[in-house]
């Protein structure tokens, strides 16, 4: 027996292609209205990767309190976000200025059971060197270790970049000293 696809599995799949479609091209905009138009407060029948694609455009357009509801109303629905959503919703925070918000949703999603990728705790970072906080970079970058988070090069710009907006060039050069030798490539504009 073949089971028929649900219809709302199918508008999902659908919602997530045109999502993904208007991303993919650039129309940031565009996703976010059919992200609306799609009654993202409903839920029904949407799911993680719909959600997914839609924070993604969040991230790229800004949209803080948009992604940081849509990651919460995720957890309390039970469609467990992925890495990249959760990494979106803190950059969406971030792109929108919300760079207190971008500490809150991090610390908030670390409690919850689906773990943190590299990418949400990246855009946490860099919004500590446009904060210009580098202590709470090096923060960030500690929890990343006790979590078992193996930081990138992009971990380690961002939170040299935080160390050198913060005036902290001791820390910035400790964490030149700390890196594997040869893993990372660095550009001199980080500095």
């Amino acid at each position: 027996l073949v089971s028929k696809p649900q219809p709302h599995m199918c508008a999902s799949s659908t919602l997530a292609a045109q999502l993904r479609s208007a991303r993919s091209r650039g129309r940031w905009a565009e996703a976010l209205r059919l992200w609306k138009s799609a009654g993202e407060l409903e839920f029904r029948g949407i799911d993680a990767a719909a959600c997914g694609e839609a924070l993604g455009a969040m991230a790229k357009a800004g949209a803080a309190e948009e992604a940081a509801l849509l990651l919460r109303q995720m957890h309390a629905r039970r469609l467990a976000p992925d890495h990249a959503a959760i990494g979106s919703a803190v950059a969406a925070c971030v792109a929108g200025g919300a760079w207190e918000e971008s500490f809150k949703l991090l610390a908030e999603v670390e409690r919850w059971p689906y773990g943190v990728g590299a990418v949400a705790y990246n855009a946490a970072i860099t919004a500590c060197g446009h904060a210009s906080v580098a202590e709470e970079a090096l923060a960030l970058l500690r929890r990343m270790a006790q979590r078992g988070v193996t930081a990138t090069e992009v971990t380690y710009g961002a939170a040299i970049g935080a160390c050198g907006r913060g005036h902290a060039w001791e820390a910035a050069v400790g964490l030149l000293e700390e890196m594997p030798a040869g893993s990372v490539r660095l550009e001199l504009q980080m500095l």
